[in-house]
């Protein structure tokens, strides 16, 4: 019962971005539960721990206070829990829930930056009555808003398909598809972000058996993370099959992964990667999705220095 109880506890919170509630409320769920005193999700800096937000009459403000701390791996935040200790199934739970709480938090600020830019341009607006933005002024106001609502966009679509992920109600529908079609709906996903002109699909007339649908979101997150930490230089989707395998390689030329050896290559997927890491920014969700979407249609998603600089999936 509490299995079940603590599952729908992740669709509350993939809902919940919909709905726009708030975090305090999410919080208490999760309290009533579990039936803990007190919950509070917090996210540590270099300045000390900050808490977001509390439900109960007695919420552990640091770790050290709580009976139960769910956390990301390498991440800066964590869901501490006063009151009864959970089992390990239910930690394994709770940290999913922390994932999609933490992004809540940051789908907020997102909110936060887009109104922000809309004040001020209508402020801007208000005190100008014999001054008028240039064209130029005008197009960088507009961009930012458009930016932060596609960021936004992508995030909310990102959380939630980590919370089915998460939930194991994920499906795959394999049947054979050609590479190049769904590497060019890949790209025509993530229009509007600059520099897509830099994307050279080299796949040629490769055809695989999988769900186009999720490999078609596996290859838009992995060009928009190529695309964002890697600002210069091709970008090159690629596609080999060597025996019975099909290999699709998308490979940058920027910082590559920031780090040596394995634990390096593994730190990429963690959600909300550690931030002295070079390829920070995001909310983390992308490439764990990627990853998630590629084992759900029984394949493997990797990461590798590119000879000379840069990532290769």
């Amino acid at each position: 019962m509490k299995s079940s109880r603590s599952r729908q506890l992740l669709t509350v919170f993939a809902e919940a971005i919909l709905r726009g509630a708030d975090v305090p409320a999410l919080l208490e769920k999760v309290r009533e539960t579990y039936g803990q005193r007190g919950v509070s999700l917090v996210r540590e800096s270099d300045t000390g721990t900050q808490v977001l937000g509390t439900a109960g009459a007695a919420p552990p403000c640091t770790p050290e206070s709580a009976d139960t701390i769910g956390e990301l791996d390498a991440g800066p935040y964590a869901l501490l829990l006063a009151g009864p200790r959970l089992r390990p199934r239910d930690r394994r739970i709770l940290t999913a829930i922390t994932g999609q709480a933490a992004a809540l938090i940051r789908e907020n600020e997102l909110v936060a930056e887009a109104a922000h830019a809309r004040e001020l341009t209508e402020k801007d607006r208000l005190r100008s009555v014999d001054v008028t933005f240039s064209p130029q002024d005008t197009a960088e106001l507009l961009a930012t808003i458009e930016e932060s609502t596609d960021q936004l966009t992508r995030l909310v679509t990102n959380l939630l398909d980590s919370s089915r992920l998460a939930a194991g109600v994920l499906t795959s529908d394999p049947r054979p598809v050609y590479v190049d079609e769904v590497a060019h709906s890949a790209v025509l996903s993530l229009t509007g972000i600059p520099g897509l002109d830099r994307i050279d699909l080299a796949v040629g007339d490769t055809l695989v058996t999988a769900d186009g649908a999720l490999l078609e979101r596996v290859l838009a997150n992995l060009l928009d993370n190529a695309l964002r930490y890697a600002p210069t230089g091709p970008i090159t989707v690629c596609a080999t099959t060597p025996g019975e395998n099909v290999i699709i390689t998308v490979t940058d030329h920027g910082p590559g992964l920031g780090g040596e050896g394995e634990d390096s290559r593994e730190d990429v997927f963690a959600v909300f990667p550690r931030t002295d890491d070079q390829r920070t920014g995001g909310a983390g969700l992308g490439l764990t999705v990627a990853r998630g979407f590629v084992e759900v249609m029984s394949g493997t998603l990797t990461a590798a220095e590119t000879p000379g600089g840069g990532a290769r999936w």
